[in-house]
Formats: C-alpha cells, sequence, structure tokens
C-alpha cells in the first residue's frame, strides 16, 4: 500500500512565505517513523517553522531535552519507543513539561484520543490536512509563549522576599563573626572586638550579657567548644590541633572547660561521635 492512498495529504489555503532569518522561526520537533510523512511536514512547512526530526519516542525524548523546541509533532504507533512513551517522559521532566504536543496518528478511535489528552495538547488523525496542522501548531505555540511571558512578568513583578534582621540579631552577628575570625588567637578578648567592631566595651559588655546570658569571656568561650566539637566530630585532627586552631593553650583547662560543657573529655566525645565511621557491620 503506497503512502499517498493511506495518507491523501492536503496542502491548500497555506499562507506565503515568512519573512525572517531562520533563527527567528520556532523550532519544531517532528517525531515520525514514516519517512515520507516526515519529509512531507518538513518540506512544507520549512518557511514557517525550523525542524529537527526523530523516527522514534526515545530519540524524540533525548532531542527534546538537548534541544528544548517550542512545538513536538509526534506519531503514536513507532518501534523502539511510542508516542506515548514520548510525551510522558517529557511530562515528568521540569524542563520539558510545558512543551506543547501534537498527536498525529492513522488510529482514529475516541478513546485513544479521549487518553491523549492525558499528556498532549491536540489530536490530529491521519490522513490529515497540512493548512489545520500549521494553523494549529501556530495557535499552540502562540500560547505556550504568552504563558511563558505572563509567568516571566509575574517573576519580575513580584518583591523578592528580604530577610530583616534586627539591630540586635546583626550585633551579635558581627561580633559572633569577629570571634571566629580570631579563633586560634588565646589572647582574644573584648579589647579586640571593640576595636574590630567599632563598638565601646561597655555597649559590648552589656548587649552579650542581654542576648546571650554570658559574659564576654564566656561567650567567646562557648564559640571556641563548639568549634572544638565541630572539628571533633569530623575527626581529621588531634585534639591537641584542635586544642590549638580554636584558641586554648593549656590541654589540661581545654579538657575540664570540655567536658564542662559537653559532659565527656574531647577524646571521649571523638570516639563516640565517630564510632559509627570506623566499625564495621558483623556477619551472622
Amino acid at each position: 500500500m503506497t503512502t499517498s492512498k493511506t495518507i491523501a495529504f492536503t496542502k491548500d489555503g497555506l499562507p506565503g512565505n515568512r519573512i525572517g532569518t531562520p533563527a527567528e522561526k520556532p523550532i519544531v520537533l517532528v517525531v515520525e517513523d514514516n519517512t515520507e510523512i516526515r519529509e512531507f511536514i518538513t518540506s512544507n512547512l520549512s518557511e514557517h517553522f525550523c525542524f529537527l526530526t526523530a523516527s522514534n519516542g526515545k530519540e524524540g525524548v533525548d532531542i527534546a531535552r538537548k534541544s528544548m523546541p517550542q512545538l513536538i509533532i509526534t506519531d503514536l504507533m513507532m518501534p523502539e519507543a511510542d508516542g506515548e512513551y514520548l510525551c510522558r517522559s517529557l511530562r515528568n521532566n521540569v524542563n520539558t513539561a510545558f512543551i506543547p504536543v501534537i498527536i498525529l496518528t492513522a488510529r482514529n478511535d475516541s478513546q485513544t484520543e479521549l487518553q491523549s489528552y492525558e499528556y498532549a495538547d491536540a489530536f490530529i488523525t491521519k490522513p490529515f490536512d497540512l493548512n489545520y496542522l500549521y494553523r494549529l501548531s501556530e495557535k499552540l505555540i502562540t500560547k505556550s509563549r504568552k504563558i511563558a511571558e505572563k509567568t516571566r512578568q509575574k517573576e519580575i513583578i513580584t518583591p523578592q522576599v528580604t530577610e530583616l534582621i534586627s539591630p540586635d540579631e546583626q550585633f551579635l552577628k558581627q561580633i559572633t563573626h569577629i570571634i571566629e575570625e580570631s579563633l586560634s588567637d588565646p589572647d582574644l578578648n573584648v579589647t579586640t572586638l571593640c576595636q574590630k567592631s567599632g563598638i565601646n566595651d561597655k555597649q559590648v559588655y552589656r548587649k552579650i550579657k542581654q542576648l546571650t546570658g554570658m559574659s564576654v569571656v564566656e561567650y567567646i568561650r562557648s564559640i571556641r567548644l563548639k568549634k572544638a566539637a565541630m572539628f571533633l566530630r569530623q575527626d581529621k585532627l588531634s585534639v591537641s590541633e584542635i586544642m590549638y586552631l580554636v584558641g586554648f593553650s593549656n590541654a589540661s583547662y581545654f579538657t575540664r572547660c570540655f567536658k564542662e560543657e559537653y559532659g565527656v573529655s574531647p577524646k571521649e566525645f571523638t570516639r563516640q561521635n565517630n564510632t559509627s565511621k570506623h566499625d564495621k557491620p558483623t556477619e551472622n
């Protein structure tokens, strides 16, 4: 059976050539295993669209994801992967989910048509009118562009969420940052904080006590100990290396302070937090 008998294409009423460079034409992907149909569509509508082609659904998915066409025209019945596979694969991907799809098929039963609207935007049966295919393609592309434009406009006019930080939060954030930058300095004290923050010592004393319930010395020590605990969990440095890294110069004092804060010595803390990394499950 020849293609002309089964397809009976018509192309009356197509508009004249579109003015514009190929770069301005919409990109349309035609997924069709019948070479004659594929070439009929692409050759007769090449003045209006830039075409990509595939011969089955699997090829179509790969090309669509790489090239992001503005429209897909696909057959349903194809080897390796059919049109439904193509559509559902694209709908399940956030990048390709909104590409409009026209089903072009020889199956003309109502059940197939109704089912196709679960994953496609339009349904055309073969034989088909080329002019109708062209008009429908233009309509879907225009609609898709308008939706995309409205989405972009909405994003532009929607105010960006700005995180509001109170003066007290800003103060504590600044002081904590200074402490962390100077953590290895065992002589870090309120004088250093005042010099680097530009805030007088009375205000530093008062604010830290008000916001944390600690004295300046206690707050600096608490930051040192939190950093020490973080490094101990990583289990990449020795206890003595971490001790100097966080600004302690006396091992017994470091151990005492750490134990008061976490209830165990630094060595025991390391063992407790890294047991799962070193222990291998036993085989029954």
